[in-house]
């Protein structure tokens, strides 16, 4: 009488546990993802407020919510976070602007004392260059559609002026390498969310103007 063979059931294969490389790039992906979200509403993408600071937005509302920060002054809650939290003076302030965002209290772009439009860019020349060609009183006027006075006038560093009765405006140079160099431009004061965009768009010209001057 024929014997049936005894059939051995194959164990299943146990899933092999990811490397550490793997595991690096998992979280590699997984943060590039969080970053793809950019900026929040507070102005400041989760990441980067958590890498200085050590919490998320979500975080921190919650946080300063427990300390009644809805009812302090911006000038009130800016001491707070930085002596209580020990931020130093420009985190201390950002967690206290993002938070006003993230609570109603600011709308984005919104300052004290208006709303502010900031434009940046970074070009093939030196600080003293680009500095030189917005000093120039002609090539000002021609860049800029209006002659303006100087309230402050460091070479290579800073030019401070009026745009309008309230509005100001100030631009910075900073040296990044040898001829290579940033332009600042931060237009202050604004009286509406909407000037913004407008006043970003001007001064993204102007800029782009200035660097072809400054690279031809």
């Amino acid at each position: 009488m024929a014997t049936a063979k005894s059939k051995t059931a194959k164990k299943p294969k146990a899933k092999k546990k990811p490397g550490p490389k793997a595991s690096r790039v998992k979280a590699g992906r997984a943060k590039a993802g969080r970053a793809k979200a950019g900026p929040t509403k507070a102005g400041m993408s989760d990441d980067a407020i958590l890498a200085k600071t050590g919490r998320t937005w979500a975080q921190w509302v919650k946080t300063l919510d427990e300390l009644g920060a809805r009812a302090l002054s911006h000038t009130e809650l800016a001491h707070t976070v930085a002596s209580k939290f020990k931020l130093p003076g420009w985190w201390a302030q950002g967690v206290t602007v993002g938070y006003e965002r993230m609570t109603g209290k600011r709308a984005l772009h919104q300052s004290n004392g208006g709303f502010v439009a900031n434009v940046s860019k970074t070009m093939t020349a030196s600080a003293k260059k680009l500095f030189g060609i917005l000093d120039d009183e002609k090539a000002r006027k021609a860049l800029l559609k209006k002659a303006v006075n100087f309230s402050t006038r460091t070479p290579a560093k800073t030019l401070r002026f009026a745009w309008t009765d309230t509005e100001r405006v100030i631009i910075a140079f900073y040296e990044k390498a040898k001829d290579k160099a940033q332009i600042v431009v931060q237009h202050e004061k604004l009286a509406h969310a909407d000037d913004v965009q407008k006043a970003k768009k001007f001064w993204q010209d102007v800029v782009a103007r200035i660097e072809k001057i400054a690279t031809r």
